[in-house]
């Protein structure tokens, strides 16, 4: 399965991946799996073993985010209702950013991507909206 949580506001109810696959369209960003952004200094087999894995807490992996403000207050509440399905079926809780160094920073990018694992620092998630052509 891929990285991509959702790609924002679909106009009408699509399938998932034909979505991201339209939104993606034309980048010229590679792309694994349609929506991942390899990272070229790290493999994933021994990412695990370096540390790429956001840190459990307890019984949980708190992942804080960020949501740029080029949303919408219902795109907003999109993302951060998508998020908090996690919370039904994973270990994984998104938080909100405070003072974290590594965090997730949703944003309005060109198409919907995403690189696998913690990266440290600011970690891009492109979220296109509707009718963006950033």
């Amino acid at each position: 399965m891929s990285s991509v949580f959702l790609c924002l506001l679909p106009e009408e109810s699509t399938d998932v991946s034909k979505t991201i696959e339209k939104a993606n369209a034309g980048i010229k960003t590679l792309l694994v799996h349609g929506d991942i952004v390899p990272n070229l200094n790290k493999n994933a087999d021994p990412c695990v073993t370096r540390g790429c894995l956001w840190p459990k807490n307890g019984s949980y992996v708190y992942v804080p985010i960020a949501i740029g403000p080029e949303y919408s207050s219902a795109q907003r509440t999109i993302i951060t209702n998508s998020l908090l399905a996690f919370n039904q079926s994973t270990c994984i809780r998104f938080i909100w950013r405070t003072t974290q160094k590594d965090y997730l920073n949703f944003f309005s990018g060109t198409g919907c991507w995403s690189y696998v694992g913690r990266q440290g620092g600011v970690q891009p998630v492109s979220l296109l909206r509707n009718g963006s052509d950033n």
